[in-house]
């Protein structure tokens, strides 16, 4: 709480120059508070998605894995990493990374829908629409 307090307005901005598409801008700003936070899961998530938005895939993944290298354990960290895989085409990196956060968390939404995602790339649709359900 106290370190999105400290960079509110930081993030204020990302967002409101993310909304007019000055993407340069919002990209220096992403790493400007990773680099002022380098252990933060929050601020690697968001600049992870904002990469993943822009079908930045491998740039993503990069993102995400320091953050790994920094928290092991997250699961949150993992879940992104996963979906970035997903969006790159690597469906089994991202399935096996979605089954491990399962194994921890049963009940993850996020895993949950990843994994339907999965089913429903692969023309499972009754099982990606039970999973979808469970999320």
């Amino acid at each position: 709480a106290l370190e999105t307090a400290k960079h509110g307005p930081m993030l204020l901005e990302i967002e409101d120059r993310e909304g007019k598409k000055e993407f340069k801008d919002v990209e220096s700003l992403y790493r400007e508070l990773l680099q002022e936070n380098p252990n933060s899961v929050d601020y690697a998530i968001k600049y992870g998605q904002f990469l993943t938005r822009r079908q930045r895939y491998g740039e993503a993944i990069s993102v995400y894995l320091r953050g790994l290298s920094a928290n092991p354990d997250s699961l949150p960290l993992k879940t992104a990493l996963a979906f970035a895989y997903i969006g790159k085409g690597d469906r089994q990196i991202g399935q096996d990374l979605l089954e491990s956060v399962l194994k921890k968390d049963p009940q993850s939404a996020e895993a949950l829908a990843g994994m339907g995602r999965i089913a429903e790339l692969e023309g499972k649709n009754q099982a990606a629409k039970a999973l979808y359900e469970q999320a």
